[in-house]
């Protein structure tokens, strides 16, 4: 449910990123809809479709996968987690590597992060992680204590 909260609160909240004042503008901080103004004619499909409707639709899909997750409460939800915040997080990844001309100016450009971009990628590495913890090893025990039976 953390992941549920991240996401939405990202998308709809705080700053992404800092902007350092330079000859032609003053220093602001950009959240994400200013991101997405910034990027309705970017040349990049990719990062263009990102800020609107990508982000979005990994917003729902987590929406989504975590209800079903949490009524299911098994092992298939817990993969359903992983699988979707893995993916959703190395999309985004390469979505902010393609901004960027090198590995350097990703990099340098770290510092600038906000709190919106914390936010948007903790809550697909939080999903991806409360996915693996809820794939249950198979001799663990379940719940109420109970040991399980030994195989013949």
């Amino acid at each position: 449910m953390v992941s549920v909260g991240a996401i939405w609160l990202a998308l709809l909240g705080p700053a992404w990123t800092y902007v350092p004042a330079s000859p032609a503008t003053p220093a602001m901080t950009l959240n994400f809809a200013d991101l997405a103004v910034l990027n309705a004619n970017n040349p990049s499909g990719l990062q263009a479709a990102f800020y609107h409707w990508v982000a979005w639709a990994f917003a729902a899909s987590t929406t989504v996968v975590v209800l079903v997750a949490v009524r299911a409460g098994n092992r298939v939800g817990g993969l359903l987690c992983a699988v979707t915040g893995t993916v959703q997080l190395v999309l985004t990844l390469f979505v902010m590597a393609e901004a960027a001309p090198d590995l350097s100016a990703l990099v340098a450009g770290l510092p600038y992060a906000r709190l919106g971009t914390v936010l948007f990628l903790g809550s697909m590495a939080a999903l991806g992680y409360a996915g693996l913890r809820r794939l249950p090893t198979p001799d663990a025990q379940p719940q109420g204590g109970v040991p399980r039976p030994a195989a013949a």
